[in-house]
């Protein structure tokens, strides 16, 4: 005779709530997962901003096309895109464009990082790059320059890496629950 425990009405009345729960929780989870990716990702680019600022403000390089070489050095050791505009909205220089492509660019005075940081002093956003057709977490800093004008410095991290970062998180969760819900049944 079959012990009352096990029986399939007992370990049903634990599986029922427990797939309820799940399929509340699993959405819930993977929305806020993907907030809280973006805000650290904002958050980090925004306390990096000074640094990089203080490392563009002391360059000796005047010259566009030299600023160019510059911000595509430094984005390739930060692995950032690293994106110069003047007052104007005029792209200066951009670690993911060539110096040509950089001189077609479209005005950045209306991307709203860039409109929050002439407003506030910083800005930031998560949006599909008109340039590049990827999605980035931006932030953006008024800095002055050689002359006293204002200028803006960008960075921009793709969110191909955190949506990664999520796509493994949710797996080794999907596993998690595979592996309770069998224990469960078994």
């Amino acid at each position: 005779m079959q012990h009352p425990l096990y029986s399939p009405r007992i370990r049903l009345a634990f599986i029922l709530p427990t797939l309820t729960a799940l399929a509340i929780s699993v959405p819930l989870i993977w929305i806020l997962l993907t907030s809280l990716l973006q805000e650290g990702a904002t958050s980090q680019l925004l306390n990096t901003l000074p640094v990089v600022a203080a490392m563009v403000e002391r360059s000796p390089t005047l010259d566009p096309q030299g600023l160019q070489d510059e911000i595509q050095d430094l984005a390739s050791e930060n692995q950032v895109r690293v994106t110069f505009i003047d007052g104007d909205g005029v792209v200066i220089a951009d670690s993911a464009r060539t110096w040509s492509q950089v001189q077609a660019m479209d005005n950045h005075a209306g991307r709203p990082e860039i409109e929050q940081a002439m407003a506030e002093g910083q800005g930031s956003s998560v949006r599909r790059s008109a340039t590049t057709g990827l999605e980035y977490v931006y932030a953006a800093q008024v800095i002055k320059g050689p002359d006293g004008d204002l200028r803006v410095l960008r960075l921009a991290q793709p969110l191909g890496g955190l949506q990664s970062l999520r796509n493994n998180l949710a797996l080794v969760l999907t596993a998690a629950t595979a592996a309770a819900l069998a224990a469960m049944a078994g």
